[in-house]
This record gives structure tokens, sequence and C-alpha cells, in this order.
């Protein structure tokens, strides 16, 4: 219920499973998929496959577009992976970053995948209030952490507003990052 209400963190976690199974294509599927719902570690790992030629042929500008939208929070990893990756760019690949980054931007950016975000975590609220009714309450719901990592929520913690609403999950996801 919890990762079927927040699909950048199932996303991110499915795309975590393909990638550490060796399937890079399934990854960015779903990595790509938490992107757009304003999952900035998903936006990195979209950047560091596109650089390494995972699943896909490399492609070191559309990476670092990536990675400038992972950096937009201004998450120190992802600001020194943003960097790293522009350093590694010859002039023509720096203009072809810009140029194609604002097309990322239109459908990735935090101004439109944000409200995208909330929009599905209210349906999801709703759909979960109302079978709370039918099931009783889980002892813990682990869910997917920074690097891989899986962090435990409480089952009497399950509605915490942190975890459903919007401005909050982004604080409490904020803060862990």
């Amino acid at each position: 219920t919890f990762l079927n209400a927040h699909p950048d963190l199932k996303h991110r976690n499915e795309g975590w499973v393909a990638y550490q199974a060796g399937d890079h294509a399934a990854a960015l599927q779903n990595f790509r998929k938490a992107a757009s719902y304003a999952d900035k570690p998903s936006q990195a790992m979209m950047a560091e496959m596109l650089w390494q030629g995972l699943g896909v042929p490399a492609d070191r500008a559309m990476a670092y577009a990536w990675a400038d939208l992972a950096a937009e929070r201004g998450y120190v990893q992802f600001i020194r992976l943003r960097e790293q990756y522009w350093r590694g760019l010859d002039q023509a690949e720096q203009e072809r970053a810009v140029r194609d980054g604002r097309v990322l931007l239109e459908e990735f950016a935090d101004a439109v995948a944000r409200p995208r975000m909330a929009q599905f975590m209210k349906k999801a609220k709703q759909r979960a209030r109302r079978s709370a009714n039918y099931a009783s309450q889980p002892k813990s719901v682990m869910v997917p952490g920074p690097g891989g990592s899986t962090i435990s929520i409480v089952g009497h913690r399950f509605y915490d507003p942190k975890f459903w609403d919007p401005v909050q999950y982004q604080a409490w996801q904020d803060a862990m990052w």
C-alpha cells in the first residue's frame, strides 16, 4: 500500500532491483518513471547510467542534463556529480546538454513533477484510508532510502502527515538526502 501510494519510491526501488540484477534497460525505465514524480535520486541514476552507457549507448550531454535536474534541490552529492560531468564535456557536448536539458525541465523539473506527485499522493491517501477499514495496520513498512538502503516505518506511524502531505513528504525526503 505504501509503495503504491508513493510512485517515486516504488519505481526507484524497482529500478534498483533491476539495476542490481543487471537488467539496465528495465532499471532505466523504472528510474525514469520515478524521476517523473520528482525523485532526485532516480534522476541521478538516469545521469549515471547515461554517462556509463548502461542500458543505452553512452550520452554524456544527456547525462549532464539529468544530473542538473538531480541537483535542482541542492543535494550536495548530486551537485558534485553534475559538476564532475560538466568538466568532462567538450564545448559541443556542453551546448547540447544545455539545449536538450531544457526539454527535460518541461517534464521532470520540480515545478511540474511535484504537483504530479502531490495529486497522486492525494488520491492514494483516499484509497488507503478506505481500505484501512478492512485491513489491519502493518507492524512496520520498509521503504527505499538513500543509496539503495531501506528505512523502516513503524506501523502506527503509517499515516503520519510526513508520508502523506506532499509538502511534509518533500521535507522528509530533503532531510534524508
